[in-house]
């Protein structure tokens, strides 16, 4: 797979930037998405991808994904005789990726799966005799990570967060089998439980997987896209917007970090020039 994707990229010069980073594509096993600035020069890379490929015996199986807004989905383009589809959205490595770049469908895709979960164990789990601490694990063993799948990746908002509070009571109160008419405070059904907030949950698995980022080669390319994207959005401001100023990338750090981008690059900074170890890291993030 390397060697064909070094074949397509040499011949179909295919790549995108951000800021000084150049990115041609992402891999992972058989799944691989190539990355074009023009749809005409990813529709050619396709073309050469599957040439390359069939003398080895591999069939291309794609579709193609726009950063338009709106993009135009429902369209479709020819690659070498075959019919290919511009989507809004696809999964790729079982997470909604969409064309926004908005975690949002994806959190709501995974608050669908987990109701969906949790109803089905409802007669033989929930409302059984089993004892409460032994529903919790279960709920924390089986359900917990169904829906936490991918949420190092999320950004994080305001309404992601009360979505996540949402769903949260929703199973704490379904678990004890407390009905809504019961008129019991959130705060009570948290008391009894004495369960972690969701919230925290994602929180962790954010940080520690930006920790994650921080500590490995520098020349890896998800960290070569992190420190590039603090510094395309913010090369000059220390990373606070300006008042009285509307200033996009204010937003957009916003809504992919859930922070500023001052704060990610001064965990950056103390991460590189600290050299705090993987227990360093997490005692700190607690």
């Amino acid at each position: 797979m390397d060697w064909l994707l070094e074949r397509t990229v040499h011949r179909g010069m295919v790549g995108t930037s951000v800021g000084s980073e150049s990115f041609s594509d992402l891999d992972i096993t058989d799944d691989v998405a190539l990355l074009a600035e023009m749809l005409s020069l990813l529709v050619l890379a396709l073309e050469i991808m599957d040439e390359e490929a069939r003398p080895l015996g591999l069939t291309i199986k794609t579709k193609i994904q726009t950063m338009l807004d709106p993009a135009p989905a429902g369209n479709q383009v020819i690659i070498n005789g075959h019919s290919v589809k511009v989507v809004e959205s696809f999964p790729y490595l079982v997470s909604l990726i969409h064309y926004t770049g908005d975690s949002a469908p994806e959190i709501k895709r995974r608050v669908s799966i987990t109701r969906d979960c949790m109803m089905a164990l409802d007669r033989n789990i929930w409302r059984s005799r089993i004892s409460v601490g032994t529903k919790f694990r279960l709920c924390n063993s089986y359900i917990l990570p169904i829906f936490l799948y991918g949420a190092e990746t999320w950004a994080v908002t305001a309404t992601a967060a009360k979505t996540f509070d949402a769903l949260d009571q929703w199973c704490l109160r379904r678990i004890q089998n407390i009905h809504w008419t019961e008129r019991i405070t959130n705060n009570e059904v948290r008391s009894r439980t004495q369960q972690p907030l969701l919230c925290d949950a994602v929180r962790s698995r954010r940080l520690r997987f930006f920790g994650h980022i921080c500590r490995v080669d520098p020349s890896q390319n998800h960290s070569r896209a992190l420190y590039a994207s603090t510094i395309l959005v913010f090369p000059s401001t220390g990373g606070e917007d300006p008042a009285g100023r509307d200033r996009p990338g204010y937003e957009l750090s916003r809504m992919v970090y859930g922070h500023s981008i001052w704060v990610w690059r001064q965990l950056n900074g103390v991460l590189r020039t600290e050299q705090l170890g993987r227990h360093s890291w997490k005692r700190l993030r607690r």
